[in-house]
């Protein structure tokens, strides 16, 4: 199945370079759980919620040229209090990027270790 890593700080400094690094590394141990699709949540000091998601591993999305951006403003220009990392395990529908977590419906986002199905109740 899926696997879910997370980092957060509430210091007045926010996410820097050393728990960047260590949550890199918790999600490329991670991909143990799953080698389908990648994905990461990044939420800032107001709750404003941005991600990024890709096929494969945790290398094509850390190292996609049009993911490169995002990757670089959570330790450089934004204050991030939250980073949650999702490794996809696909056990039904396809693998693509439409498919990897995060997922997003209205106001909500989410990951998730498991299977949904139409029936499913949260």
């Amino acid at each position: 199945m899926c696997g879910i890593v997370g980092i957060g700080d509430y210091s007045k400094q926010g996410i820097g370079y050393k728990e960047w690094d260590i949550f890199q590394q918790l999600l490329v141990a991670d991909s143990a759980r799953g080698l389908d699709g990648t994905g990461i949540i990044k939420i800032d000091e107001d709750g404003k919620i941005d991600w990024r998601k890709k096929t494969g591993n945790p290398f094509s999305l850390l190292y996609d040229k049009d993911v490169s951006k995002f990757l670089s403003l959570i330790v450089t220009k934004e204050f991030n209090r939250f980073l949650i990392g999702h490794n996809r395990y696909a056990t039904t529908g396809g693998v693509s990027n439409d498919s990897a977590h995060p997922f997003q419906s209205e106001h909500i986002h989410m990951v998730h270790n498991g299977t949904l199905t139409s029936g499913s109740t949260l």
